[in-house]
Protein backbone atom coordinates (compact mmCIF):
# COMPACT_ATOMS: atom_id res chain seq x y z
CA UNK A 1 0.00 0.00 0.00
CA UNK A 2 1.29 3.84 -0.84
CA UNK A 3 0.40 6.44 0.64
CA UNK A 4 0.91 9.08 3.57
CA UNK A 5 1.81 7.97 6.96
CA UNK A 6 0.01 10.55 9.56
CA UNK A 7 1.10 9.27 12.79
CA UNK A 8 1.86 7.36 15.21
CA UNK A 9 -0.58 6.77 18.45
CA UNK A 10 -0.29 4.51 20.84
CA UNK A 11 1.22 1.26 19.03
CA UNK A 12 -0.91 2.38 15.87
CA UNK A 13 0.14 3.55 13.10
CA UNK A 14 -2.56 6.00 11.00
CA UNK A 15 -2.40 5.80 7.43
CA UNK A 16 -3.71 7.69 4.31
CA UNK A 17 -4.46 5.39 1.56
CA UNK A 18 -6.50 6.97 -1.71
CA UNK A 19 -7.44 9.48 0.38
CA UNK A 20 -9.05 7.15 3.23
CA UNK A 21 -7.83 7.25 6.86
CA UNK A 22 -6.23 3.65 8.16
CA UNK A 23 -5.35 2.32 11.40
CA UNK A 24 -3.04 -0.27 11.67
CA UNK A 25 -1.40 -2.03 14.95
CA UNK A 26 2.15 -1.79 14.88
CA UNK A 27 2.32 -5.89 15.55
CA UNK A 28 0.40 -6.41 12.28
CA UNK A 29 3.16 -4.56 10.12
CA UNK A 30 5.77 -6.01 8.71
CA UNK A 31 7.58 -3.54 7.50
CA UNK A 32 7.07 0.65 6.62
CA UNK A 33 9.42 2.13 3.77
CA UNK A 34 9.92 5.86 3.38
CA UNK A 35 11.51 5.64 -0.39
CA UNK A 36 10.39 2.80 -2.60
CA UNK A 37 13.85 2.10 -3.88
CA UNK A 38 14.41 0.64 -0.41
CA UNK A 39 11.82 -2.24 -0.69
CA UNK A 40 13.55 -5.74 -1.16
CA UNK A 41 12.56 -9.49 -1.30
CA UNK A 42 13.08 -9.64 2.72
CA UNK A 43 11.47 -6.77 4.37
CA UNK A 44 13.23 -5.15 7.48
CA UNK A 45 11.58 -4.54 10.67
CA UNK A 46 8.57 -1.91 10.72
CA UNK A 47 9.96 1.41 11.18
CA UNK A 48 8.70 4.87 12.66
CA UNK A 49 9.90 7.88 11.40
CA UNK A 50 11.78 9.81 13.64
CA UNK A 51 9.82 13.00 14.25
CA UNK A 52 7.08 10.71 16.02
CA UNK A 53 9.70 8.03 17.80
CA UNK A 54 7.80 6.45 20.80
CA UNK A 55 10.61 7.93 22.59
CA UNK A 56 10.41 11.45 22.44
CA UNK A 57 6.24 11.06 23.35
CA UNK A 58 4.69 11.45 26.82
CA UNK A 59 2.29 9.24 28.19
CA UNK A 60 -0.58 9.46 30.20
CA UNK A 61 -2.37 7.18 32.46
CA UNK A 62 -5.39 7.01 35.46
CA UNK A 63 -7.99 5.68 36.37
CA UNK A 64 -11.80 6.53 36.09
CA UNK A 65 -14.35 6.02 38.70
CA UNK A 66 -17.85 6.45 39.21
CA UNK A 67 -19.95 7.19 42.56
CA UNK A 68 -23.44 4.57 42.82
CA UNK A 69 -25.36 5.71 45.73
CA UNK A 70 -22.95 3.47 48.14
CA UNK A 71 -19.56 3.33 46.73
CA UNK A 72 -17.10 4.57 43.79
CA UNK A 73 -16.48 1.70 40.70
CA UNK A 74 -14.46 1.95 37.70
CA UNK A 75 -16.27 3.37 35.10
CA UNK A 76 -15.54 0.88 32.70
CA UNK A 77 -15.78 1.56 28.75
CA UNK A 78 -15.54 5.09 29.04
CA UNK A 79 -14.17 6.92 26.40
CA UNK A 80 -11.16 8.89 26.86
CA UNK A 81 -10.12 11.75 24.33
CA UNK A 82 -7.29 13.61 23.73
CA UNK A 83 -7.14 16.97 21.20
CA UNK A 84 -4.68 18.75 20.48
CA UNK A 85 -5.62 22.46 22.02
CA UNK A 86 -3.69 24.42 19.13
CA UNK A 87 -5.86 22.72 16.33
CA UNK A 88 -9.39 22.65 18.61
CA UNK A 89 -10.25 26.53 17.67
CA UNK A 90 -12.96 28.00 20.07
CA UNK A 91 -13.69 25.80 22.02
CA UNK A 92 -14.68 27.04 25.93
CA UNK A 93 -13.92 24.88 28.72
CA UNK A 94 -15.89 27.32 31.20
CA UNK A 95 -18.45 26.19 29.38
CA UNK A 96 -18.25 22.24 30.14
CA UNK A 97 -17.53 23.16 33.48
CA UNK A 98 -20.55 25.52 33.98
CA UNK A 99 -22.97 22.51 32.67
CA UNK A 100 -21.24 19.99 34.96
CA UNK A 101 -22.05 22.09 38.00
CA UNK A 102 -25.22 23.09 37.01
CA UNK A 103 -26.49 19.10 36.58
CA UNK A 104 -24.92 18.28 39.59
CA UNK A 105 -25.89 21.12 41.69
CA UNK A 106 -29.44 20.45 40.24
CA UNK A 107 -29.12 17.00 41.49
CA UNK A 108 -28.37 17.76 44.98
CA UNK A 109 -30.89 20.59 45.55
CA UNK A 110 -33.66 18.31 44.23
CA UNK A 111 -32.98 15.52 46.72
CA UNK A 112 -32.58 17.49 49.32
CA UNK A 113 -35.82 19.64 49.42
CA UNK A 114 -36.49 21.59 51.92
CA UNK A 115 -32.95 23.18 52.58
CA UNK A 116 -30.97 21.01 54.58
CA UNK A 117 -30.31 21.83 58.51
CA UNK A 118 -26.89 20.49 58.45
CA UNK A 119 -24.24 23.32 58.04
CA UNK A 120 -21.97 21.73 55.10
CA UNK A 121 -25.10 20.51 53.26
CA UNK A 122 -26.85 23.76 53.68
CA UNK A 123 -23.42 25.52 52.34
CA UNK A 124 -23.58 22.66 48.99
CA UNK A 125 -26.79 24.42 48.84
CA UNK A 126 -26.74 27.36 48.84
CA UNK A 127 -23.55 27.59 46.16
CA UNK A 128 -26.15 25.75 43.31
CA UNK A 129 -28.36 28.83 43.59
CA UNK A 130 -26.00 30.53 41.42
CA UNK A 131 -26.63 27.96 38.57
CA UNK A 132 -30.17 28.02 39.05
CA UNK A 133 -31.24 28.96 35.65
CA UNK A 134 -34.12 29.03 34.18
CA UNK A 135 -35.32 26.08 31.58
CA UNK A 136 -34.47 28.17 28.31
CA UNK A 137 -30.98 29.07 29.42
CA UNK A 138 -30.61 25.73 30.10
CA UNK A 139 -31.53 25.04 26.83
CA UNK A 140 -29.17 27.35 25.06
CA UNK A 141 -26.36 25.98 27.60
CA UNK A 142 -26.97 22.27 26.87
CA UNK A 143 -26.28 23.41 22.90
CA UNK A 144 -22.93 25.45 23.70
CA UNK A 145 -21.86 21.92 25.20
CA UNK A 146 -22.60 19.54 22.66
CA UNK A 147 -20.55 22.24 20.06
CA UNK A 148 -18.16 22.44 21.79
CA UNK A 149 -17.44 18.78 22.26
CA UNK A 150 -18.31 18.48 18.38
CA UNK A 151 -15.19 20.17 18.22
CA UNK A 152 -13.25 17.70 20.04
CA UNK A 153 -14.31 14.65 18.50
CA UNK A 154 -14.32 16.31 15.84
CA UNK A 155 -10.56 17.17 15.80
CA UNK A 156 -7.88 16.18 13.26
CA UNK A 157 -5.10 13.67 15.01
CA UNK A 158 -7.43 12.88 17.77
CA UNK A 159 -6.26 10.18 20.37
CA UNK A 160 -8.99 7.98 22.09
CA UNK A 161 -8.42 5.29 24.20
CA UNK A 162 -11.28 3.22 26.64
CA UNK A 163 -11.17 2.94 30.27
CA UNK A 164 -10.58 -0.99 31.42
CA UNK A 165 -12.70 -3.12 33.34
CA UNK A 166 -10.68 -2.18 36.39
CA UNK A 167 -10.74 1.41 35.45
CA UNK A 168 -7.54 2.04 34.05
CA UNK A 169 -6.65 4.03 30.75
CA UNK A 170 -2.91 4.77 29.17
CA UNK A 171 -2.00 6.68 26.02
CA UNK A 172 1.10 7.61 24.20
CA UNK A 173 0.55 11.39 22.76
CA UNK A 174 3.29 13.46 21.02
CA UNK A 175 4.56 16.53 23.86
CA UNK A 176 2.07 19.02 23.46
CA UNK A 177 -1.04 20.61 24.96
CA UNK A 178 -4.33 18.44 25.17
CA UNK A 179 -8.00 18.79 25.66
CA UNK A 180 -8.27 15.78 27.47
CA UNK A 181 -12.25 15.14 27.57
CA UNK A 182 -13.81 11.73 29.73
CA UNK A 183 -16.93 10.52 28.65
CA UNK A 184 -18.63 8.37 31.26
CA UNK A 185 -20.17 4.97 30.63
CA UNK A 186 -21.92 4.29 33.65
CA UNK A 187 -22.27 7.47 34.89
CA UNK A 188 -26.01 9.02 34.31
CA UNK A 189 -28.01 12.59 34.08
CA UNK A 190 -30.46 14.39 36.09
CA UNK A 191 -33.36 12.09 35.78
CA UNK A 192 -31.52 8.74 37.21
CA UNK A 193 -30.73 8.00 40.75
CA UNK A 194 -26.99 7.73 40.25
CA UNK A 195 -24.63 10.55 40.11
CA UNK A 196 -25.47 12.88 36.86
CA UNK A 197 -21.67 13.90 36.25
CA UNK A 198 -22.02 12.68 32.21
CA UNK A 199 -18.27 14.10 31.23
CA UNK A 200 -15.23 15.90 32.41
CA UNK A 201 -12.52 17.38 30.69
CA UNK A 202 -9.55 19.15 31.41
CA UNK A 203 -6.30 21.31 29.72
CA UNK A 204 -3.36 19.44 30.26
CA UNK A 205 0.31 19.94 28.89
CA UNK A 206 2.12 16.54 28.27
CA UNK A 207 6.21 16.96 27.86
CA UNK A 208 8.61 14.69 25.84
CA UNK A 209 9.24 10.96 27.71
CA UNK A 210 6.93 12.66 30.26
CA UNK A 211 4.86 10.23 32.76
CA UNK A 212 0.77 12.27 33.28
CA UNK A 213 -1.43 10.48 35.84
CA UNK A 214 -4.46 12.24 35.82
CA UNK A 215 -7.16 9.86 37.47
CA UNK A 216 -11.28 11.50 37.86
CA UNK A 217 -13.71 9.95 40.12
CA UNK A 218 -17.65 10.90 38.38
CA UNK A 219 -19.20 12.10 41.69
CA UNK A 220 -20.29 15.09 43.75
CA UNK A 221 -17.25 17.57 45.04
CA UNK A 222 -17.88 20.52 47.17
CA UNK A 223 -14.73 23.39 47.35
Amino acid sequence: MSGKLEGYTNDTILFNFQGNKLKFNTADIESVYFNEKEISAEPAKAAIPADINPSQMGKITGVITYLTRFEFQPDAGTNVYFADSAIVKGFNLATLDSFNNFIVYKYYKKTWKPRPTNLLLAAIYDAGEKYNYDKESFNLLDKRVAVNISKILDARNITKTVVDGSGNYSANVKAGTYYVLFKSRNSTRIDKVENPEPFKCFKVNINEGEDVKMSYAFGFEFK
